[in-house]
């Protein structure tokens, strides 16, 4: 399977500066694209969960969208619960390509 270069994303916490209080999705640091502007929320990119849940867990896609439905999307964790977002086509070309690598 190939692995995509999840590095490239900022993966510091304290860079953000979050707030005491905020909540954080356990093991999804990199898939963090932001802090809501508004009450200081933690904003995280579904397409970057998804492609993680792939590569580091083994997961199809399918699998990695029902766990995301199941088991974070829907998850109301507080007034600080985080804010998921789909970032578009071009994301998501990226993770049919490497669903395609994974069939193969």
């Amino acid at each position: 399977m190939q692995k995509c270069n999840l590095d490239i994303y900022m993966n510091e916490l304290d860079e953000w500066e979050f707030d005491e209080g905020v909540q954080i999705v356990d093991g999804y640091d990199t898939c963090i694209i932001g802090k809501d502007y508004k009450d200081g929320k933690a904003v995280y990119s579904i397409e970057r969960m998804i492609e993680l849940m792939m590569t580091r867990d083994g997961l199809t896609m399918e699998q990695s969208i029902e766990y995301f439905d199941h088991n974070i999307g829907t998850a109301y964790i507080g007034e600080m619960t985080p804010i998921y977002i789909w970032q578009g086509e071009n994301y998501n070309d990226n993770i049919y390509k490497l669903e395609k690598v994974q069939e193969s």
